[in-house]
């Protein structure tokens, strides 16, 4: 388990409660701030899981026989919905168990303010007592209540810690009041242009911000270096310079609790980081429109496609004259018979096409002869199924192609009789072209 995260996650559980759970773009932002550093595909798992209910689902289980069923689930669920590694899934879930569910051991606290303090740590660097085992046994169940004490009129350092307090109940305009009384009192105060910074970027203020910060840092450069005192607070307490002649360690002490109040700068950058998000989503969704919109498109090209396919199967050749010859003894008898011969003088009655052609190869034309009363004019044991009879040909690409069909009658005549005829040319199921002819 990434214990790194885990205490990340707790800590942030312990300052905004478990609702915060619930809010997922608060979460990514504290993420963003205080695990930057740690996977970011465990971050990104540990995320989805808790915008699918984990954090309920664990909660409500009866004991850990339960929640370890329940996360199996949950864990497959991301997987399937988001495409995540199952392990990293699992991974995340134990920590969210670890954060919401285990006994966690109370933190210490100072016996003197009452802050939290690291066993580690030879002073409090909030207010300077010293730290022992015993001492640092007092928790924050005993640890007496914070009450700030109401600040001297010519006090900047009373003034600054009401300003702190102010600034941690979200009051942040008492707050900044508070920090323009410590900067009137001591205006080469870095610490209250530091923790001013902070409490103009929570407004939203954040060119008040950077210039607030840009102050404390040509102020006291050592504010750069921030992350050295959070790392050794006691340390950094006693190497910090002195502000005025004669200051007190308690006001070196303070400039470490402006350092992390601040939480390294990034609240100064956390209004700029929200209209980031505010961009993106919009951006995001118009991405997401305009992907629709795409996916529409291609559906309807391909429609068309399909449609133009069709269509030049179709139309791919295109006759433009049908005429019907009297063929008998080998030769052609009368070059058109419609309105010219008489039904009892024809002898084979042979169409003949003129076309134009899309398409080239081997094709098989069906020939449907009908007599005057629409029946289909065929021999049933050789005619193909609904049609007079078939000619397979080869077709070449380009205009005035010509097709000869073979006739269809007898050597004596006969055949036909008097009345309207349709002759009707088929090409794969359908009828390009129809022409009717006239016999006396």
């Amino acid at each position: 388990m990434n214990t790194n995260l885990l205490a990340i996650v707790t800590r942030i559980i312990a300052e905004n409660g478990e609702t915060i759970l619930a809010d997922a773009r608060r979460l990514k932002a504290f993420f963003s701030d205080l695990a930057k550093d740690e996977p970011k595909p465990l971050r990104l798992a540990f995320e989805r899981c808790v915008e699918s209910g984990a954090s309920h689902a664990l909660k409500s289980a009866a004991d850990a026989t339960e929640r370890a069923a329940r996360k199996t689930v949950i864990a497959e669920r991301v997987r399937d919905e988001y495409g995540l590694d199952v392990t990293l899934c699992g991974e995340a879930l134990d920590i969210l168990e670890a954060a919401l569910c285990a006994e966690q051991a109370e933190t210490p606290r100072c016996p003197s303010c009452g802050k939290d303090v690291d066993t580690a740590w030879k002073a409090c660097p909030f207010c300077g007592t010293a730290i022992t085992a015993e001492t640092s046994q007092q928790t924050a169940s005993t640890a007496p209540e914070q009450v700030p004490a109401a600040p001297q009129p010519d006090d900047a350092l009373s003034w600054l810690n009401q300003g702190i307090a102010q600034y941690q109940a979200k009051d942040y305009e008492q707050a900044i009041t508070s920090y323009n009384e410590a900067l009137r009192i001591f205006p080469g105060y870095a610490a209250a242009y530091y923790n001013r910074s902070i409490a103009y970027a929570d407004k939203g203020d954040s060119e008040q911000a950077a210039a607030d910060y840009a102050e404390a840092v040509r102020l006291d450069p050592a504010l750069q270096s921030a992350s050295a005192a959070l790392e050794q607070p006691a340390q950094a307490a006693a190497q910090a310079p002195e502000a005025t002649p004669g200051a007190s360690n308690a006001l070196r002490n303070t400039l470490i609790v402006a350092v992390i109040a601040a939480g390294i700068g990034i609240a100064v950058l956390y209004s700029k980081y929200n209209e980031a998000q505010t961009t993106y989503d919009a951006l995001q969704t118009a991405y997401n429109n305009q992907k629709s919109e795409y996916t529409k498109l291609q559906t309807e090209h391909s429609q068309l496609t399909s449609t133009l396919n069709s269509w030049t199967s179709l139309y791919a050749i295109n006759i433009t004259a049908l005429k019907a010859q009297n063929w008998g003894d080998g030769k052609v008898i009368s070059q058109s018979v419609s309105g010219v011969s008489t039904a009892s003088s024809i002898r084979y009655l042979t169409p003949v096409i003129t076309f134009y052609s899309l398409l080239e190869g081997e094709k098989t034309f069906y020939v449907k002869i009908l007599t005057p009363n629409g029946t289909v004019f065929r021999n049933s044991s050789t005619s193909p199924a609904g049609y007079t009879y078939s000619t397979k040909v080869t077709v070449q690409r380009g205009f005035n192609s010509r097709i000869d069909f073979g006739g269809w009658g007898n050597d004596a005549g006969g055949s036909y009789w008097a009345g309207t005829w349709t002759i009707e040319i088929w090409l794969e199921g359908v009828c390009i072209h129809s022409e009717k002819i006239w016999l006396a």
